[in-house]
């Protein structure tokens, strides 16, 4: 389960980190602030999870790999 939720955690973040970047290229700081903090919560909450078991990289990185190329296939 953990696996799955770290693999779906990583997937938002990446994508979010999108909104991050168009939020702080076109001076939206409240959109850009959100973002950043849902990136440093959710980002701290995967790192508990692989300093605990290292095989949680695995589906985080994979996780990661599919928000960035769903966020930028999206645009």
């Amino acid at each position: 389960m953990k696996y799955l939720i770290s693999f779906l955690v990583m997937l938002i973040v990446d994508y979010v980190w999108a909104l991050y970047i168009k939020g702080a290229a076109n001076n939206k700081p409240i959109m850009a602030a959100f973002a950043g903090g849902f990136i440093f919560v959710a980002g701290s909450f995967v790192t508990i999870q692989y300093v605990e078991d290292r095989l949680v990289l695995i589906p985080a990185t994979i996780g990661g790999m599919l928000g960035t190329y769903l966020s930028v296939r999206k645009k």
